[in-house]
Formats: C-alpha cells, sequence, structure tokens
C-alpha cells in the first residue's frame, strides 16, 4: 500500500508543476518565436546541433524569410549556462493573461536536450521579470551572430 500511494504521488507531480527539474545531457537545439496574432512571425531563432556536432542558427525577422549561419562556437553551451544558472527549465508550460484578449503577442521557447525538452508559450502573458530578462540575453546573444545589413533587409 506505501509504494502504491508513492506511485499516486509520482504521477501526480507533473500536475501539479513541481516537476521542474534541471535537464540531463547535452542541449541539442534551442527554439524561440514571437508572432502577432494577425502577423506572419515577427522574430524566429533555432539553433540546432547536427549529428556532426556543427551547430546552425537559422533565424526569421518580420518578412518570414529563414537565414541560416554555420556558427563557429559552442553556442548551444552558452544557452545551457544561461537556462540553468536563471533556471529556465523552471518555466510554465503554458502562460495565458487573466482575462480572454483575441489581439495581441504570443511566443514560445523550447530547450532539447540529449534526453528531454522543456516548452513554454504565452499568449498575451509571459513569465516573470528574471525569466524574461534571461529570455532576452539568450536572443540578445543569438542577435550578435546575425550580420547587421540583415537587420535591414
Amino acid at each position: 500500500m506505501k509504494y502504491l500511494s508513492l506511485l499516486s504521488l509520482s504521477l501526480m507531480i507533473p500536475f501539479l508543476g513541481c516537476a521542474s527539474s534541471r535537464p540531463s545531457g547535452r542541449m541539442v537545439a534551442y527554439e524561440y518565436s514571437y508572432r502577432g496574432c494577425m502577423v506572419h512571425p515577427i522574430t524566429t531563432y533555432e539553433v540546432v546541433l547536427s549529428a556532426s556536432g556543427v551547430q546552425t542558427l537559422s533565424y526569421s525577422k518580420y518578412d518570414g524569410v529563414i537565414h541560416s549561419i554555420v556558427l563557429q562556437e559552442d553556442v548551444l553551451g552558452k544557452i545551457d549556462s544561461i537556462v540553468i544558472s536563471k533556471k529556465l527549465y523552471r518555466l510554465k508550460e503554458r502562460y495565458l493573461p487573466p482575462v480572454t484578449v483575441y489581439d495581441g503577442y504570443s511566443w514560445s521557447i523550447r530547450f532539447s536536450y540529449q534526453t528531454n525538452s522543456v516548452y513554454s508559450s504565452g499568449c498575451n502573458a509571459y513569465p516573470s521579470q528574471k525569466h524574461r530578462e534571461a529570455i532576452r540575453a539568450i536572443n540578445d546573444y543569438l542577435e550578435s551572430f546575425i550580420p547587421k545589413e540583415a537587420d535591414s533587409e
């Protein structure tokens, strides 16, 4: 009976929001999207680690055209250090505003690891200021790899 209670509790923990544990293994991908409800995605970033160990940044800004850059440094390692230090793996799966809004902006983020992933999104609602600043730091870091003339296209 004691084991049955423990098993039941362990199955309920993810639904209580207490299962936000630190991801294990190496980070293999990062995805972020920010979009308006009535327009194409405004900004998207995706960093992927290939089987050969090459990291590629794909991004799109305002026009939906996807550009790619092969990265020469361990960008996912840097992103992972921010995720771990700022505990971004504790983001809620979904952020919703207190009232229904049919217009505005939505966002989503995913950190993929060898064994699991963390996904979070929101529509007119956001995580804590600390977590928003950490996400902004990651995206600003990725922006540093995008050629400046790409911003004016």
